[in-house]
């Protein structure tokens, strides 16, 4: 899938994060973490509504992990 895609979406900014390992030094709880910034709630809902089985497919051939999704608000 073309994350860049959801920049026509509302998305603004998109990270990728790799884990590398616990501060005590143990696995990471999570191997890659994908921070999407949308000017909006409603524009969340819209991406996903638009391609969110396109994403969840694109993840799926990666991992056999079920994604976690999560709405932040920057403070």
């Amino acid at each position: 899938f073309p994350y860049t895609t959801l920049f026509r979406s509302g998305m603004e900014n998109i990270h990728l994060m790799h884990g590398t390992m616990a501060l005590d030094g143990t696995p990471a709880a999570f191997q890659v973490i994908a921070q999407l910034q949308f000017s909006s709630v409603e524009h969340v809902r819209s991406a996903l509504a638009e391609h969110g089985e396109e994403i969840i497919g694109d993840i799926a051939k990666f991992t056999n992990v079920q994604p976690l999704i999560q709405v932040n608000e920057t403070l």
